[in-house]
């Protein structure tokens, strides 16, 4: 089961990347080369130490970044103004979604023109603009 899960995971590396913010600094790319159960406790304990840890949602802005959870995106919404989104988790849907929701389309849509200009810790101005 374990190889099974390594090799899926090896497939779709970028689901599965995390990052951590302490209220201090932003964590990235730890080290997840152990087993599917290594990695739970990691996580476990980070949160348990009072941390945030977002993951990515294995999407890239037009600049060929990693999107993740609680990233900031402008996005140039039918070729008008630039409009700024958060990047959250949804619950209700289980999957990730935005928000403020100006539009009823996707922003999978607008990708192509989409650009990470910060995230919700590191740039909480940026959640003044929205």
């Amino acid at each position: 089961m374990e190889n099974i899960i390594k090799n899926n995971m090896e497939k779709n590396l970028d689901r599965f990347q995390f990052r951590g913010w302490n209220g201090k600094r932003m964590s990235y790319n730890w080290d997840w080369n152990t087993t599917a159960e290594g990695m739970g406790i990691c996580l476990i304990d980070w949160l348990a130490s009072g941390n945030t840890i977002m993951q990515s949602t294995g999407l890239k802005d037009k600049n060929g970044t990693l999107i993740f959870e609680g990233d900031m995106l402008k996005i140039k919404l039918n070729r008008t103004k630039n409009h700024i989104f958060e990047i959250i988790w949804n619950n209700q849907l289980a999957c990730f979604d935005y928000q403020p929701k100006p539009c009823t389309e996707s922003l999978i849509l607008y990708l192509n023109e989409a650009e990470i200009i910060g995230n919700r810790f590191q740039n909480p101005e940026l959640l003044e603009k929205q």
